[in-house]
């Protein structure tokens, strides 16, 4: 098949031909009415491309990667949440023309229902292992080395510095963890921070608790340098109160990293059996439970092959056949939607 990628807004690195998105009419041979155009939409939070996409006459599909609840975000970022509920006010009116929509989680997959579509399927996100091999970066594994040389553990967790992905329960813990079972342990939170009133939030949260000299803000690395952080990791805890799939729990199997997640939104289907899996996330029961992965080695390494078994089962070709076999539920729908006008 024939495809083209357009764009609202598109990063410099991007490896791939892309336009934006208001030249799609006079550059692409579906532009111009074909009965055979599939307009595949990526949506994940409001969007220009929806009102777009609502004026054209193709059958639309989708791919759904979630919309976050608005109502964590209003007491960080009004501008954020507005958008997420624009997104949701969107996805509900495109559900009327979506000829069908595909989840990258079952959990995606109950929102899309509720939200109206009526054709749905599940293909999880195409996880390349490939993208995740690489070699670390020397400087930063040199510098987390001297960290370690001093004692104590490494907890990891990797994600935006967004409210819900939970970063002040994870603080919580953390000095829970340090106060109770190891004063030297180091926090690192790898990830950017599109929310600086949050970031600013838990900085001042770290400092109350005394644990901010042991919790390092690495913002956005390299996959380089993301891969000397999850060499160093002792665990990787998730706190997180929604995700719609959460790729770095396949990051932290893939490196080998025994695994400690709260049971919400789509973590649980995505961790499966490849890891440690909590009902509540109140700090004493995250510290005890972070305290037993790391000092029971047997637990650890059980918890770690626990991890490569579930990966299996997001390998790409499982994942390619996935997608394939949505994609063509998608094409399929394409003729009905054509015969019925």
């Amino acid at each position: 098949m024939d495809s083209e990628i357009y764009h609202g807004a598109a990063v410099a690195d991007v490896p791939v031909d892309t336009y934006p998105f208001p030249t799609y009419s006079r550059r692409s041979r579906g532009g111009k009415g074909r009965s055979d155009t599939l307009l595949l939409f990526q949506m994940s939070t409001g969007s220009p491309l929806s009102g777009y996409l609502l004026r054209r006459p193709e059958p639309i599909a989708i791919n759904y990667h979630n919309i976050t609840p608005s109502t964590v975000f209003y007491d960080w970022d009004s501008r954020v949440a507005d958008e997420l509920d624009r997104g949701r006010d969107e996805l509900s009116a495109l559900s009327r023309r979506t000829v069908h929509a595909i989840a990258v989680s079952r959990y995606n997959e109950e929102e899309l229902v509720s939200a109206g579509f009526s054709s749905t399927s599940v293909a999880p996100i195409l996880f390349d292992t490939d993208g995740f091999d690489n070699p670390a970066d020397r400087e930063t594994g040199e510098w987390l080395d001297r960290d370690r040389s001093r004692g104590g553990k490494n907890i990891l967790f990797v994600g935006r510095v967004v409210p819900n992905k939970a970063h002040h329960d994870l603080i919580a813990a953390f000095a829970a963890f340090r106060r109770l079972y190891d004063p030297h342990a180091r926090l690192y939170l790898v990830g950017g921070c599109p929310v600086p009133t949050y970031q600013s939030a838990l900085r001042r949260l770290a400092y109350d608790l005394g644990v901010h000299r042991a919790i390092d803000f690495s913002g956005f690395v390299t996959d380089e340098q993301l891969a000397a952080y999850y060499q160093a990791a002792d665990v990787f805890v998730c706190l997180s109160d929604h995700e719609g799939f959460c790729v770095p729990l396949l990051e932290a199997m893939f490196h080998g990293v025994p695994i400690v997640a709260y049971a919400a939104g789509a973590v649980p289907e995505t961790l499966g059996d490849g890891g440690l899996l909590l009902p509540n996330k109140g700090p004493v029961a995250v510290a005890a439970a972070v305290h037993r992965v790391v000092e029971d080695e047997v637990l650890s390494k059980t918890l770690a092959r626990a991890g490569e078994a579930r990966l299996a089962d997001f390998s790409l070709e499982a994942s390619r056949r996935a997608f394939r076999s949505s994609l063509t539920k998608a094409l399929e729908s394409v003729e009905s939607y054509n015969r019925a006008g």
